[in-house]
């Protein structure tokens, strides 16, 4: 059966979002779902999909680069303790946020996919535009496949891969 690392970008939800719904569909993968703001612990919402919650993080890493890697190594650490407990050893990575760029190279894997949903440099807020898009662009250009919601996206994101 093949693993499937996903470091979602939502949690997982009886409203189901893209990220949720694609993973839902993979029915061939035993999958590890890893999410922000999900309840503690282990959660098994499907006969192979078992969900996560992301560690607490430092605040302000959408606007410094040394802060979102001190996060992105500490998710990592964490990520593969619980790789080791379900015997992961070179899952699929499925990333869907440009902030997973600096812990992408901390977790084991055959293989890396982005599936980038949206500009997330658009939102504005607390977050450094620059600093987002160049960690979306140097994500991208790590990766084996890269999907995306709209041309507009597919255009930006083909220069890196």
């Amino acid at each position: 059966m093949e693993q499937i690392i996903c470091l979602a970008d939502r949690p997982w939800s009886s409203i189901p979002g893209r990220t949720q719904q694609l993973m839902s569909r993979l029915k061939q993968a035993d999958i590890l779902y890893f999410a922000p703001d999900s309840p503690a612990g282990e959660q098994r919402v499907r006969s192979n999909i078992t969900v996560y919650s992301l560690p607490p993080v430092l605040p302000f890493f959408n606007k410094s680069r040394a802060i979102n890697r001190v996060n992105q190594k500490r998710i990592a650490a964490y990520v593969r303790k619980i790789m080791k407990r379900h015997g992961f050893e070179k899952p699929l990575l499925w990333v869907y946020s440009p902030v997973t760029v600096d812990a992408v190279e901390h977790i084991p894997h055959s293989a890396l996919v982005y599936d980038c949903v949206d500009r997330h440099s658009a939102y504005g807020g607390l977050m450094d535009p620059a600093l987002v898009d160049a960690e979306e662009l140097e994500l991208a250009g790590k990766c084996g496949m890269v999907f995306a919601t709209a041309a507009p996206l597919a255009e930006r994101l083909s220069a890196a891969n």
